[in-house]
């Protein structure tokens, strides 16, 4: 089965424009510079490793950042000044991941969930994007199909601190040319069972309903095939329509209650509680019709043992009705009354009474002369023609009781399908009731955001972007732009705030109204690129993790003249930080 791919008509890209297939070895086939071989030999992943103290020819403001962390600055520069830090002890392999998270703590995290292998099913993301996988689509590494549950770990990047914090690289070579990816959503999808990993069969196929709030019909769905360490583009996805509550529209909490899709999903919860309690008192009434017909079981005639002990006893029919049909009844002593024997019949008991024991499951026969008392557990017996009697008249009550006991019983299951079929619809519209409040709110806070940077959000819609996947791994919904940023070209170089050569792992340049992503090898620091017009956003990151920014104020202070630029790091740790914390270092 060929992997499905829906087109948005527009003008298609010739294959000289993009190929279908290229990978990143080319990007830098050109370029020579380590003595041991670059890492995958492109630019992406190649390490920031040298930067030379040069003069500075602009005003350099240093950048101010909470907390006194110098001593860890001296622990990052303990090398000299006098000469370029060179890095050649990175050994890098072609078994090296492609994906290399710059700061592991804060990865973007996987969310978990369970669907089971012969069923299929649809789930749900927080973002609102849905994942619809048929019925048995998984196979084992041999190419066996798999049953039970399966574990689907799926996790979203949608804005360009997901982007970097993920490691994945944003380059793309077609043709010899070297292209940046821009983003309207990327995604990972994976699949295990029992922590194994599993495959999508293939002849199956998984449709992603990807949530963008880019709605733009000019974008391709690239694959990352992680082994050949390249990006393969799978076509067009389709766009769908954002529904009302994911307009970005400023609406008080109150107004968000009066909108026609959320007054109509309270209605729709309401009924359904009330169904729901309905339903549960049916549920209730059902039981106990079976509960009281399972009562009214008619006892199977027990024909009398010769070798046990019994008594001739007339009972009360109005006391026992279950043993007023038959006629001839004795009670036979239990086998368990081990220490009952024939001399109880010789004492003259003054009374004898029949009566069933506290759960009703057996008889017993109390015997009295005076003080003394005694109790056995007895059972209604018959004998000769009695018993074949009694047993023709019990065949037919009993096929009685189990066609009621089975009419109940079908009652009974028909309204507790009904109850779990309620609970499902409930769940789902207070699932529906709450998606819908949390994205007004969601939308209010994104425009809240967006106001406080000028920025105009009144033609922003959420969309959703529909493609299916024959494999798990990442992808991404992307066009290509420049491999970096059009505009003033300068030398930058890196030192700490003690005026220190600064040795960087990589640094990354974020243009706020692009969603991508610009990777900067050390070997790129001489010709560094940026557009001056953007709202840009530089990190700078070192080998033990430890992270340094510029925010768009400092950028927008670096002269459009400029040739050369140092910039002063000051370092601080992330490893104890958390994702929404660095966002608000960061002023996401």
């Amino acid at each position: 089965m060929e992997e499905r791919k829906i087109n948005i008509d527009r003008k298609p890209l010739t294959s000289e424009e993009i190929a279908s297939r290229r990978n990143f070895d080319s990007v830098l086939s050109g370029s020579k510079v380590f003595s041991k071989p670059p890492f995958y030999k492109t630019g992406w992943f190649t390490i920031g490793i040298a930067v030379i103290a040069v003069t500075v020819t602009t005003t350099v403001a240093s950048l101010i950042i909470d907390g006194d962390e110098q001593n860890d600055q001296l622990a990052e520069n303990s090398q000299t000044n006098s000469a370029p830090l060179i890095e050649d002890d990175f050994d890098y392999t072609d078994d090296t991941p492609c994906i290399q998270p710059p700061l592991k703590e804060l990865d973007v995290e996987y969310s978990s969930y369970f669907v089971n292998a012969e069923d299929g099913g649809t789930l749900v993301h927080h973002t609102g994007s849905e994942i619809t996988i048929p019925p048995h689509a998984f196979e084992d590494d041999d190419g066996n199909k798999v049953a039970g549950p399966i574990e689907i770990r799926y996790r979203e990047f949608h804005d360009q601190l997901d982007i970097f914090l993920s490691g994945i690289p944003m380059e793309y070579d077609s043709a010899g040319t070297t292209y940046n990816f821009e983003s309207a959503g990327m995604l990972e999808i994976l699949g295990y069972q029992n922590d194994h990993p599993v495959n999508i069969r293939p002849e199956e196929s998984i449709e992603i309903n990807l949530s963008s709030s880019n709605p733009s019909p000019t974008f391709n769905v690239y694959y990352l095939d992680q082994d050949n360490k390249e990006w393969v583009n799978k076509g067009k996805d389709n766009i769908i329509s954002a529904q009302p509550e994911d307009q970005l529209v400023q609406l008080s909490s109150e107004e968000i209650q009066m909108q026609p899709e959320v007054v109509e999903c309270n209605k729709l919860v309401s009924q359904l509680t009330k169904d729901k309690e309905t339903i549960a008192a049916e549920v209730q009434e059902a039981v106990k019709q079976t509960d009281l017909t399972r009562a009214e079981k008619p006892n199977e005639p027990k024909r009398v043992n010769e070798n046990n002990y019994s008594f001739d006893l007339s009972v009360d029919p109005s006391e026992f009705p279950e043993l007023s049909s038959y006629k001839g009844v004795v009670f036979e002593v239990s086998p368990e009354e081990k220490s009952f024997n024939s001399q109880v019949f010789q004492v003259e008991w003054s009374d004898a009474q029949i009566s069933k024991n506290d759960e009703g499951n057996h008889y017993e026969i109390t015997l009295t002369k005076g003080n003394r008392k005694e109790t056995y557990k007895v059972m209604p017996a018959l004998k000769g023609q009695d018993f074949k009697n009694a047993y023709r008249a019990f065949e037919e009550k009993f096929d009685q009781y189990q066609k009621q006991l089975t009419t109940r019983l079908e009652t009974e299951a028909k309204k507790k399908a009904e109850y779990q079929e309620k609970i499902r619809a409930l769940e789902e519209a207070q699932e529906r009731q709450k998606r819908l409040f949390d994205q007004y709110r969601v939308n209010m806070e994104l425009i809240s955001g967006n106001a406080k940077s000028e920025q105009k959000i009144s033609v922003r819609t959420k969309v959703s972007r529909v493609f299916s996947i024959m494999s798990f791994g990442v992808y991404n919904s992307d066009r290509t732009i420049p491999a970096k940023p059009n505009g003033q070209k300068f030398m930058a170089s890196f030192v700490s705030i003690n005026q220190e050569p600064l040795l960087l792992e990589t640094a990354q340049l974020i243009e706020k109204n692009t969603n991508s992503v610009y990777n900067y090898s050390s070997t790129e620091f001489e010709k560094f690129k940026m557009d001056p017009k953007e709202d840009n956003l530089l990190l700078a990151i070192t080998p033990s993790g430890k992270l340094g920014f510029f925010d768009s104020e400092y950028m927008h202070s670096i002269s459009p003249k400029a040739k050369e630029h140092t910039f002063h790091v000051n370092l601080f740790d992330v490893s104890k930080m958390s994702r929404q914390e660095l966002r608000d270092k960061l002023g996401y």
